[in-house]
């Protein structure tokens, strides 16, 4: 049981990483936000950062079942 829950949440942490590419994003995040403060910009990326982990545990939590349900 544990070695399931293990391998699963190691499977979809490297998936999801390479699908959303932090380091690619980070320089389109810096030149879109070129205009706003630091503190502008501090505050956009932690409500993004919230935004993202929140989405990121739905999909991992409700994604495996619906995967294995479709096969």
């Amino acid at each position: 049981m544990v070695e399931s829950l293990i391998a699963d949440i190691l499977f979809g942490f490297t998936g999801l990483i390479s699908i959303l590419n932090p380091i690619g994003v980070a320089f389109v995040f810096l030149d879109r936000t070129a205009s706003l403060t630091t503190d502008e910009r501090t505050a956009l990326a932690r409500k993004i950062a919230i935004n993202v982990v929140c989405v990121l545990l739905v999909a991992f939590f409700i994604g495996t079942p619906i995967l294995h349900f479709f096969g």
